[in-house]
């Protein structure tokens, strides 16, 4: 199964309660295509930024899927996943930190607040 992470800008923590949590929306977004499993929880970190430049909150997760090249567009490894997570509306004013032009993820050009790449 090819794993792959997520690390975004938007507050993904996993709540107990699954209605209003942006967690909920991005696994929701990647049911479109696919299961999914995981074995850890998002990871919040802060300072400086894995992707792009600057100091914020970020989050980071992994997930697996139960078929390859699920999000293979053109030669991205990532790139339908990458056009099915932009705009997708969230929650901000949570953990996080940045500011948003936009409340949802942003996968693509210079508000890019969510990355995702193939880690196995």
């Amino acid at each position: 199964m090819p794993s792959y992470t997520i690390t975004t800008l938007v507050d993904i923590t996993k709540m107990d309660t699954e209605q209003q949590s942006n967690f909920s929306i991005l696994l929701l977004t990647l049911g479109l295509r696919s299961n999914v499993s995981w074995k850890a929880e998002p990871v919040k970190d802060t300072g400086r930024l894995p992707f792009g430049s600057g100091k914020a909150a970020y989050w980071s997760w992994t997930f697996d899927t139960e078929q390859s090249d699920l999000f293979l567009k053109d030669s991205d490894p990532v790139g339908l996943l990458l056009d099915d997570l932009n705009g997708v509306p969230v929650i901000t004013g949570l953990e996080d930190t940045a500011n948003f032009k936009k409340d949802a993820f942003i996968t693509q050009g210079e508000l890019t607040n969510t990355w995702v790449e193939i880690t196995a």
